[in-house]
């Protein structure tokens, strides 16, 4: 209830209380005379049922004193020893010649129902501002949560971006995959091509041994000399091959070598891959253990907001109900002093009135209290949602840390990828250009060998062609386990974003709760009991 302009506090919870009866109903009966008739007790209920007139009837009761009002109202100014002057305040004047007397009392009293529109006035001012203050503060709250849904979609966008990027990138690799496919298998065609030339030529050079060998045979009978020499060139022929066989042994070595260091850094980046994604697991779970510990404390801090609001208004309508029983308790005890002259009475009387004082000033402690727990307890939550903006800002670099670390290994990963197919294509290259040369340097004499290498170098090059294969299917399931991964972060940036949403509800509450604070930031002061307790005093002046 806001103050009024002179200070003192409206009472229409005092003229709203059922009295027992009219107070010149408790006159003794030798003053019986001086009640109203029952047409001036008509016009005092009439006045009674209008609030304007009671409103007014409060504020004089506050503003006049006693002996001046009495002149006013048209009492006599002679009164009994024991008799009050505040029922005769709300009384018409006596006069018999004029029936509308309401009206009169209603022009007499227009000052103070002026005086009493200025307050109103002023208090609607007053609390017109503070809606205006706690309108502009709505206002930017609204707008950070626009700027905030904004940097959102732009980092969905760019997660967009990056998807396509990626996207992309993995329909490239999977044409160059498809293109040297095929550059192989037509590899294989020529060499399977040249396989059949090779053992048509073998062929040809069989027959042609034999033509030879029969001719040896024709010159070895005809000359024995050019037997020997014969033997001498076949003996040194030997030699070269078993030379050429010592330089073929150790060119496969060194290949052999070449091929289990590749095989050992193969494994070792298999491995670091593993450690990897161990280390992105154990961070992601951190982080949805993080997120949930976050969600609790926030429900956990929900609900004692709730507790504290709930007790708050408990506390509200106890005080007025303290207010509305001290007031029936003050005017039932002025009733009661208007109708007893006893000293003793009167000193209980003044004590009960005390004690009523007392217990609305415990009231108004009290409230005083739940308001600074109220406003403990907003300070609080405001600091505990600094600290859950903060705790999310650092999720999303964590998170956006963790993208930049897969997107590098990816590359890492496509990179090494590109080298190794770089590799084994110059090894394939190198293989085939010895097995031609092998081919043209084949002769009648090493054909069975040449028949045995190249059955190894088909050999090898099924084994590095099974190898080839192992590594692409080891490189597209790690593509498949990195999108899945990108997909299972996708889903927990989406999360996030939800909840967020969902949390943003609990700010739009405190305006609310702000609202509440200029009529607990100041409290009034009770000046009405004293007011009421001058009548009071007014007696006891009286009865001395």
């Amino acid at each position: 209830m806001p103050p009024s302009s002179s200070g003192h506090l409206a009472l229409p919870s005092l003229l709203h209380v059922p009295c027992p009866g009219p107070p010149w109903s408790m006159l003794p009966p030798d003053q019986a005379g001086l009640a109203p008739s029952r047409d001036r007790v008509g016009s005092v209920n009439t006045v009674a049922q209008d609030p304007i007139a009671l409103k007014i009837a409060a504020t004089s009761v506050n503003v006049a004193p006693v002996q001046g009002s009495c002149a006013r109202a048209g009492c006599s100014p002679s009164l009994p020893p024991g008799r009050s002057a505040l029922p005769r305040r709300l009384s018409p004047p006596r006069d018999d010649h004029h029936p509308d007397s309401s009206a009169a009392a209603f022009c007499m009293h227009f000052p103070v129902c002026s005086r009493f529109s200025l307050a109103l006035r002023c208090n609607f001012d007053e609390t017109r501002l503070a809606l205006e203050a706690r309108n502009n503060a709505l206002e930017k709250l609204q707008q950070s949560m626009l700027e905030k849904e904004q940097m959102l979609e732009q980092i969905q966008r760019s997660m967009q971006s990056a998807e396509e990027k990626r996207h992309a990138s993995v329909s490239e690799l999977s044409a160059k995959h498809r293109k040297q496919l095929e550059s192989l298998e037509a590899q294989l065609a020529e060499v399977s091509a040249e396989r059949t030339k090779a053992s048509k030529t073998i062929q040809s050079l069989q027959m042609v041994l034999a033509e030879k060998d029969s001719k040896i045979t024709g010159i070895e009978a005809a000359s024995t000399g050019e037997a020997a020499r014969l033997k001498a060139t076949l003996e040194e022929i030997k030699g070269e091959l078993t030379h050429l066989k010592d330089q073929h042994e150790k060119e496969r070595q060194s290949w052999e070598a070449e091929c289990e260091s590749l095989r050992e850094k193969l494994e070792a980046l298999e491995s670091a891959r593993f450690r990897s994604e161990i280390e992105s697991a154990k961070f992601r779970n951190q982080l949805e253990s993080e997120l949930s510990t976050q969600n609790q404390l926030l429900q956990n801090k929900d609900s004692d907001l709730i507790s504290a609001k709930e007790e708050i208004s408990r506390l509200e309508s106890e005080f007025s109900a303290y207010k509305i029983r001290a007031h029936a308790l003050l005017q039932r005890k002025d009733a009661e002093l208007s109708a007893a002259q006893n000293s003793d009475v009167l000193k209980a009387h003044e004590e009960a009135i005390r004690e009523a004082e007392k217990e609305v000033a415990a009231a108004l402690e009290e409230r005083d209290e739940a308001i600074q727990d109220l406003q403990v307890a907003q300070c609080r939550h405001s600091e505990e949602i600094e600290a859950r903006d903060l705790g999310l800002a650092e999720l999303d670099k964590k998170l956006k840390n963790v993208m930049k670390k897969l997107d590098y290994v990816t590359s890492q990963f496509l990179s090494e990828k590109e080298s190794w197919e770089k590799k084994l294509a110059s090894v394939e290259e190198s293989w085939r250009l010895k097995c031609e040369s092998m081919k043209g340097q084949s002769n009648g004499h090493v054909e069975d060998h040449l028949q045995k290498n190249l059955g190894e170098w088909t050999l090898k090059y099924e084994k590095l062609k099974e190898e080839h294969e192992s590594f692409r299917d080891i490189s597209d399931r790690m593509i498949e386990e990195k999108e899945r991964e990108i997909a299972k972060l996708l889903n927990a940036n989406k999360d996030l974003h939800h909840s967020l949403e969902a949390k943003a509800a609990v700010s739009p509450m405190e305006p609310k709760k702000d609202a509440v604070k200029p009529n607990f930031r100041t409290p009034p002061k009770c000046t009405n009991i004293g007011s009421i307790s001058c009548p009071v005093k007014y007696f006891q002046r009286a009865s001395k």
